[in-house]
């Protein structure tokens, strides 16, 4: 956070104005102790009690040794010779990683709750809550548009309403607009709460819309008692429907879950039996299956060829029949065929035709 020059005229009206306020809420807080600690929880949250002051130290930089002055421009020439050496770079390197305290100091003001009674100790914790006060909110010129309507509503600033400023905001949003918009609203309250008129107004409307909202509890009484039976009788159908259709899903579930295990038993049966069966069976079995297959797709193929080339396929079958014909006939010639006598004259002796 910026810290805002206080010497203006603004902010010196505004502390004017505070400043027995704080007061009043310092008095206030330390009647009761779990009121005094959380009225000093909300200072620390809100920066109240935390300072930033100049150590006083004179810190020097391990590098000014090795600073030099070039074209008007500060940089820093470290001898390569040094740096070559173990010795001379470890030191150079202890010294850039020493710990050096900082040029700033950070206090915090404690507050001792006995002594508020004190006139003189009250009203110098006043000051210092009030100047942190106008710090934070970072108050301008008195010609800023912000700081001119929170000078404005400085009257209007009470010790409940600095209460409620410190028990509402938080360091984030705490800025005079922020303020202006909480005691313009508490205006408001105690104008429209102070308001006769508009209190009867207020209460002449109360009046109606409780009569409304009787009526309208009548009506939906009534409503009520002709819609519920209905509802019941709908809400009975529905539930019997669904009721239904569970069974219905819960049927088919049975029904599927029997088949499944006619299914696996089964399975489990033929793999008993594939087990107990004789190995040279099951290799039967196999080649019958594997040829019948074979055979199978043979006559698919026959099938598709001869609707597809019927050319194809009729020299197909002659080739086929040529290739079964011809060791038959050279079989029929030797068992019963003899020398000097050709396979014709052999078919027809074997007939009686005259040839």
């Amino acid at each position: 956070m910026a810290n805002t020059n206080c010497d203006n005229h603004a902010a010196e009206i505004f502390m004017d104005s505070h400043l027995p306020l704080f007061e009043s809420v310092l008095t206030n807080a330390a009647r009761d102790e779990a009121r005094w600690n959380r009225r000093v929880e909300t200072f620390e949250t809100l920066g109240l009690l935390d300072f930033q002051t100049d150590s006083g130290l004179k810190l020097k930089s391990v590098l000014d040794q090795f600073a030099d002055e070039q074209k008007g421009e500060r940089v820093y020439v470290l001898p390569a010779k040094e740096l070559d050496q173990p010795i001379l770079k470890r030191r150079l390197m202890r010294k850039l990683k020493v710990h050096r305290p900082s040029r700033w100091t950070r206090h915090r003001l404690r507050l001792d709750r006995d002594q508020i009674s004190d006139d003189k100790y009250r009203r110098e914790i006043a000051k210092v809550l009030t100047y942190k006060w106008a710090l934070s909110l970072e108050l301008g010129n008195p010609g800023d548009l912000q700081t001119m309507k929170l000078l404005m509503f400085t009257k209007l600033m009470d010790v409940p309403a600095l209460e409620q400023c410190l028990d509402t905001f938080r360091l984030n949003d705490l800025r005079a607009e922020s303020i202006n918009f909480l005691l313009l609203r508490r205006l408001t309250d105690e104008l429209l709460d102070g308001n006769d008129k508009l209190q009867a107004r207020l209460s002449l409307a109360g009046s109606k819309m409780a009569l409304v909202q009787e009526k309208a509890v009548e009506k939906i009484q009534v409503h009520r008692q002709k819609i519920l039976p209905e509802f019941k009788v709908a809400q009975g159908d529905i539930l019997a429907q669904t009721y239904g259709e569970f069974d219905a899903a819960i049927a088919a579930n049975r029904e599927r879950a029997a088949v499944d295990d006619a299914l696996y038993a089964r399975t489990l049966a033929e793999r008993a039996q594939r087990d107990s069966e004789d190995p040279e069976e099951r290799f039967r079995r196999a080649v019958d299956r594997r040829l019948s297959i074979r055979k199978a797709a043979a006559k698919r193929w026959a099938r598709m060829l001869r609707r597809r080339h019927p050319a194809a396929f009729f020299f197909w079958a002659a080739s086929r029949l040529t290739l079964l014909a011809a060791p038959i006939l050279l079989a029929f010639h030797l068992k019963v065929g003899i020398d000097g006598v050709t396979l014709v004259n052999s078919i027809c002796r074997f007939l009686n035709w005259q040839c």
